[in-house]
């Protein structure tokens, strides 16, 4: 209904005489499938970055975007090395958009080596090195990013975490009498921190790293230094938690702008209120004290001392920079926007925004939802 009065509207007011369907957006390639998925890739655009720089076929096939070993002293020596700091921005610079369009695999990587955006050092020129010698395998080159809702490979990865937590159960495959009723989360958020990742000789900062999903397909993600030095794990995963639950939040008001029934399953203790509970669907006029138990956007990490700081009205943060996130975070939890759990490191995917993986990184970016070819979720 809502595409058909869209249909009429442009064709009325721009005299569109026909609606194809989309091949390709913003240089993106864009497919459609059977069973009603689609994705999205920069097959092309990555092509043409090798085409307008050579030199670059000079690298070796890697399965890596990064290397948890990249020499940090040096300096560049081989012509390669010094073709990339010669042209160091105009590469970083082509990479960001295909990070943050359907690359999700790119995006830790090349946070990092844009850190020496304006002054490259020989560690960034390694780290743009390794992508483009990841991005010269052919099945690396390929990789599409896959929105679909049902066999999704988060799917079974969701199963498993809800077996160990109850209390998630909502985040696995919605019943029709769920999808009915709204008792479901449609939105997941995984968010991870790695403490002091930062070079010694520079500031000691951690990196936030999130992923969130919606019906089971990406489609937010960030690797992000963060802006103050913290001391601890603890701390750097604090900082973190606010960073992805203000994204979180936000998400939550677009979709139900857009028109998402974002059901917040108030159970109120005050019946004078409960009569006229929808209007209070903003969430903003409810109080604490008149919720007995809320359902809301989870958001997923994997330290449980953070997780508990954020459920509990008790702290210890010292920082006023640490101290007003925590503030916020709080009132983000008692208000019903989000609720946190606490899971295991192995099954947090946004480990894989925070730092080079070795033998994780194949099984998350298949969970990111990160494929070279279409794999149909038809049952046979």
């Amino acid at each position: 209904k809502y595409v058909e009065e869209l249909r009429t509207t442009l064709k009325n007011k721009y005299s569109v005489e026909m609606f194809e369907e989309v091949k390709t957006l913003l240089g993106m390639n864009v497919q459609r499938y059977e069973d009603g998925s689609f994705s999205l890739d920069v097959t092309a655009k990555i092509k043409q970055i090798y085409e307008d720089h050579p030199m670059l076929n000079q690298c070796l096939p890697s399965i890596y975007p990064m290397t948890q070993n990249t020499p940090k002293d040096g300096e560049p020596s081989t012509a390669l090395e010094l073709y990339i700091k010669h042209n160091f921005s105009s590469l970083v610079g082509s990479l960001i958009y295909l990070s943050t369009t359907c690359r999700p695999d790119l995006t830790q990587a090349l946070g990092r080596c844009s850190r020496g955006m304006h002054s490259p050092t020989y560690h960034h020129i390694q780290i743009l090195e390794q992508i483009f010698k990841y991005l010269k395998k052919p099945e690396n080159r390929a990789l599409k990013l896959f929105f679909r809702h049902d066999g999704a490979p988060i799917q079974q990865h969701f199963r498993e975490i809800s077996m160990d937590k109850p209390d998630l159960q909502t985040i696995v495959d919605p019943t029709p009498e769920q999808l009915k009723s709204g008792n479901f989360d449609p939105v997941v958020t995984f968010v991870d921190a790695d403490h002091g990742s930062n070079r010694p000789d520079d500031d000691r900062k951690s990196t936030t790293g999130y992923t969130i999903y919606m019906f089971n397909s990406l489609i937010s993600w960030k690797s992000k230094l963060q802006t103050l030095v913290t001391t601890s794990t603890h701390a750097s995963e604090l900082v973190a938690l606010g960073i992805a639950a203000d994204e979180t939040v936000w998400l939550r008001k677009l979709l139900k702008e857009i028109g998402f029934s974002i059901n917040p399953h108030y159970f109120i203790k005050n019946p004078t209120m409960a009569a006229c509970s929808e209007q209070y669907d903003s969430d903003d006029e409810l109080q604490p004290e008149d919720l007995e138990f809320i359902r809301s956007m989870p958001m997923l990490t994997d330290n449980q001392g953070t997780s508990f700081t954020a459920n509990n009205p008790a702290h210890s943060t010292k920082s006023k920079a640490i101290d007003i996130r925590w503030f916020k975070l709080r009132e983000y939890v008692q208000y019903g926007r989000i609720r946190i759990h606490h899971i295991s490191g192995d099954a947090n995917v946004a480990d894989v925004m925070t730092k080079p993986l070795a033998t994780k990184f194949t099984q998350f970016r298949y969970l990111l939802g990160m494929d070279s070819h279409y794999r149909s979720s038809k049952k046979s």
